[in-house]
C-alpha cells in the first residue's frame, strides 16, 4: 500500500491505495522484500529474485531499460533465477547476495554503487569487484553499498563524503574499500612531554620543544597556540616530524616571526598568555591518537 506511481506495489497498476493488496504472482512463497525509492524487489525461497516499479536506471535488472522505465508487475532478474540469499535496494540500484557468498548489482552507477570498477549503468546484475565470494550481508544506500564480509569486516563502495567509512572524504570509490573500525586509546600510546619541563614561562622568541613517544610505529606531528585578548597565533612547526618510528622524538615549535610581531602588539613586556600545544600520531593502521599539553608563554 500506499504511492504507486512507479508501478512500486507490483499490483498491475499504478494507482495509490491505502490498504494492503497483493502482489502479483507473490501470494506465496517469498522470503524476503527489499524496497528503494520507487521500486521493490523479492527474494523467493527457492533464491530467486524478482523486481518491479520504476526502471529508469535498469534497476529492475531483467535487462531493459528507457523503453521500459516502469513495470507495473514482478519480473525476473536476469541470471537469478536461483543462488540467492539476500537483497537490498537503494534508490536506482539493487545488490544480491549467492549462496557462495558473492555479490552481484545492477542498476545506476553514477557514484560507482555497482562496485564493478566503472561509472556506467548496468540494466543486468554485474559481480562487485573482489567480492565473489565470503559475504554474509548487504546494505543498499541511496548511492553507496556495504558489504559484510568474512570476519566481521565491512566493505563500502559508491557515494562517499565519508559514507563509505574509510577515513577518506573522496566523492566515490568504484571499488569496495575498508571500513575503518575506531582504535582502542591505546593504540598507538602517544605520550606527551616539554622539552626541558621548566616551570618558567617559555618565551616567545624561543623554540619550544616537545618530546612525544609511541609504543607502535607511528608518524608524529604537532601544532600549537595561543589565544590573547581573542587573538589566535599558531606556532609554527619547524620539520622535525617522525615517520613510522618507535620510541621518543623531540618536535620543535615555534611563532613565526610575523606571529611574534603580533604577540609584541597584543601583550606588554612580562606579561603572560596560555597555550596549548597539540601533538598527532597517526599508526600504520591509519589510527589517530592526540595528546595536549598548556604551557604559559610571554613576551
Amino acid at each position: 500500500m500506499g504511492s504507486n506511481r512507479g508501478g512500486e506495489l507490483g499490483n498491475a497498476s499504478r494507482i495509490d491505495t491505502y490498504t494492503p493488496g497483493d502482489v502479483v504472482g507473490l501470494t506465496s512463497g517469498v522470503s524476503a522484500v527489499a524496497p528503494g525509492y520507487f521500486h521493490t524487489c523479492a527474494l523467493t525461497t527457492g533464491g530467486a529474485v524478482k523486481c518491479w516499479g520504476q526502471n529508469t536506471f535498469g534497476q529492475l535488472g531483467n535487462g531493459s531499460r528507457g523503453q521500459v522505465l516502469v513495470s507495473s508487475v514482478p519480473v525476473d532478474v536476469a541470471g537469478l533465477a536461483s543462488g540467492v540469499t539476500a537483497i537490498s535496494a537503494g534508490r536506482g540500484h539493487t545488490c544480491a547476495v549467492t549462496t557462495g557468498g558473492g555479490v552481484k548489482c545492477w542498476g545506476e552507477n553514477t557514484y560507482g554503487q555497482l562496485g564493478n570498477g566503472s561509472r556506467t549503468g548496468s540494466t543486468t546484475p554485474v559481480d562487485v569487484a573482489g567480492l565473489t565470494s565470503g559475504v554474509s550481508a548487504i546494505a543498499a544506500g541511496y548511492a553507496h553499498t556495504c558489504a559484510v564480509i568474512g570476519g566481521g569486516g565491512v566493505k563500502c563502495w559508491g557515494w562517499n563524503y565519508g559514507r563509505l567509512g574509510n577515513g577518506s572524504r573522496e566523492e566515490f570509490s568504484t571499488k569496495p574499500v575498508d571500513v575503518r573500525f575506531s582504535a582502542t586509546p591505546s593504540a598507538t600510546a602517544l605520550k606527551l612531554t616539554l622539552g626541558g619541563a621548566s616551570p618558567q614561562p617559555l618565551l616567545v622568541q624561543k623554540a619550544i620543544t616537545v618530546t612525544a613517544g609511541c609504543t607502535t610505529p607511528c608518524a608524529l606531528a604537532a601544532t600549537g597556540s595561543v589565544t590573547i585578548l581573542g587573538t589566535r597565533l599558531v606556532f609554527g612547526l619547524t620539520r622535525a616530524t617522525a615517520k613510522l618510528a618507535v620510541g621518543k622524538r623531540t618536535l620543535t615549535l615555534r611563532f613565526p616571526a610575523a606571529e611574534q610581531q603580533r604577540f609584541r602588539r597584543l601583550l606588554k613586556p612580562g606579561r603572560q598568555a596560555r597555550a596549548v600545544i597539540t601533538v598527532r600520531a597517526k599508526d600504520t593502521a591509519g589510527n589517530m591518537s592526540t595528546s595536549k599539553r598548556t604551557v604559559v608563554v610571554q613576551r
